[in-house]
């Protein structure tokens, strides 16, 4: 699989303070879709209802959420993101119950020195 940044997404509401969560479009798996860039989450995630387009390993990770919900990872996968002309492989880990397609957390920020 492949994950093309293709922009950020507009403030919604100009008029307040934006420190809310940083927010871009991608192109994952031929569709374009939000991609949450979260400095609170440890991994790197895909939701399940994508997993059916790709190949997964074994993954037993449980993560707990902002709100302490238990989630468990069903698997991983390895593909590529395309920040305009860089491409880099990350791996993220697949689970149900994520509040975004992809989320893109403190690995891939560390892993390519991401500053926000």
């Amino acid at each position: 699989w492949k994950l093309e940044l293709v922009g950020l997404i507009e403030d919604r509401n100009p008029t307040e303070n934006s420190n809310g969560p940083s927010m871009m479009k991608g192109k994952i798996l031929g569709r374009i879709m939000d991609v949450l860039v979260d400095s609170g989450s440890a991994r790197s995630l895909l939701h399940a209802s994508l997993e059916r387009n790709v190949s997964l390993q074994p993954c037993f990770d449980t993560l707990m959420t902002a709100c302490s919900d238990i989630l468990r990872a069903s698997g991983e996968t390895t593909g590529s993101v395309d920040i305009g002309p860089l491409r880099v492989d990350q791996r993220l880990a697949v689970a149900e119950g994520l509040s975004h397609p992809v989320i893109l957390g403190m690995d891939f920020l560390r892993k390519h020195r991401v500053l926000i």
